[in-house]
């Protein structure tokens, strides 16, 4: 049965999750929160920014996956060949850091209102799309530090 119930605020959003009882951090300073997530037999987490302006909640969900400096320039034309046969798009890396995260967003109406379903939808979405391609990822970084070449001159 779908929940049309509207959150007009990220109060309404702590609310809501508090009473389904699904576990988060707040991000001090911030209309963001962090909640627990596993991946496969990984601990991963699923972040939701609820921003007035510009009008938006985002949702990142952080794979449990650095990627080494010398392997980042590879991954992140992997990253894009993946988002091009997905349907609803969002791998991105982080240069400075390696770190991998699949972002989604959402338009709150004119009111800056969105549905409890809406999130969940967008939840659910960013956590099976990640679970399904984290062991694809791992797999492709691990063939390339089998071949460790000194430079990408060296593979034939």
């Amino acid at each position: 049965m779908s929940n049309l119930k509207q959150l007009e605020n990220y109060e309404d959003l702590l609310t809501e999750l508090k009473d389904k009882k699904i576990p988060f951090r707040k991000i001090e300073g911030k209309t963001s929160l962090s909640i627990p997530i596993r991946l496969g037999d990984q601990n991963a987490a699923l972040l939701i920014l609820w921003e007035p302006e510009p009008r938006v909640i985002q949702l990142i969900q952080i794979l449990p996956l650095a990627v080494p400096r010398e392997y980042r320039e590879v991954l992140t034309i992997l990253l894009n060949r993946i988002n091009f046969t997905l349907p609803v798009t969002g791998f991105v890396m982080n240069e400075k850091h390696g770190v991998i995260t699949y972002r989604i967003q959402a338009f709150l109406d004119p009111n800056g209102a969105i549905s409890s379903d809406t999130i969940g939808s967008l939840s659910a979405l960013s956590i099976r799309t990640a679970k399904y391609i984290l062991p694809q990822l791992k797999k492709a970084l691990a063939s390339l530090q089998d071949v460790r070449p000194k430079s990408l001159f060296d593979l034939k």
